[in-house]
């Protein structure tokens, strides 16, 4: 998952799942097209209410 789509399912921006991944809470993913991605779950805290 694309950590624009991982923002977008959270209700939060890009650079706040980039500040989550400096600190350790989320860990990125390399892709074959050498993209950063991340896991498809997220973990609870980071879920969009309802969804």
């Amino acid at each position: 998952m694309r950590i624009s789509e991982v923002a977008r399912r959270a209700d939060v921006t890009t650079k706040t799942v980039r500040s989550y991944e400096s600190l350790g809470l989320i860990a990125p993913r390399g892709s074959p097209m050498a993209t950063r991605t991340a896991p498809s779950t997220m973990p609870g805290w980071c879920a969009r209410p309802g969804s």
